[in-house]
């Protein structure tokens, strides 16, 4: 796993909640002469911790981050910028062996909703699926459709056109007609 770098903030975040440096002082000084102890510390903690999650959380809503947990330690991880934004132990206040009971109980349930997701995302995607046959099976009727409706317009230009044919036959015989009766009227005068 190739090593993330850890922002200032996480930096500081060490610098307070494991080196236990109280003052802004102390936490600077100590950030500046230990950088890469801390770089190299956080970075051993995600390879021996759990990435436990991934995806869009709280804040973070608008970037995916990475979730690792070590120990009673959690880790965040910027998977766009490759960052560790921040470090911190889960401590409820009482002692540390409740705290690990705690987290326990919070990655079994986890477990839980996420056998429950995948199971929805199966579905889901089952679902999906027989829609899509449906669309694609009303896809194909409609083509047909279509196509019958193009094979009727035709029909009816061709049935417009022999309507036209039909008037010019018409016409022209009561031309004819017309030009007899003339013929026979035009003989005498009125």
């Amino acid at each position: 796993m190739e090593q993330l770098s850890i922002t200032n903030h996480a930096m500081e975040r060490y610098a307070k909640r494991i080196a236990n440096r109280e003052t802004t002082i102390d936490v600077n000084t100590y950030v500046q002469l230990n950088k890469d102890k801390i770089t190299e510390d956080i970075n051993t903690m995600i390879k021996f911790g759990n990435r436990i999650y991934t995806g869009r959380v709280g804040q973070r809503e608008e970037r995916p981050v990475n979730v690792y947990l070590s120990g009673t330690w959690v880790i965040l991880t910027d998977i766009l910028d490759k960052t560790v934004i921040t470090v911190y132990k889960v401590n409820l206040g009482l002692d540390e062996e409740f705290n690990k009971t705690f987290i326990n109980g919070i990655l079994k349930r986890m477990e839980e909703h996420k056998a429950e997701l995948a199971e929805a995302q199966k579905q889901t995607e089952e679902e999906k699926k027989s829609y899509q046959s449906i669309i694609a099976g009303n896809n194909a009727q409609i083509n047909e459709y279509k196509a019958a409706i193009n094979e009727l317009e035709k029909l009816n230009t061709d049935y417009q056109e022999t309507i036209g044919d039909i008037g010019a036959r018409h016409k022209a015989a009561e031309l004819a007609v017309k030009r007899d009766v003339e013929n026979l009227i035009m003989r005498m005068e009125f």
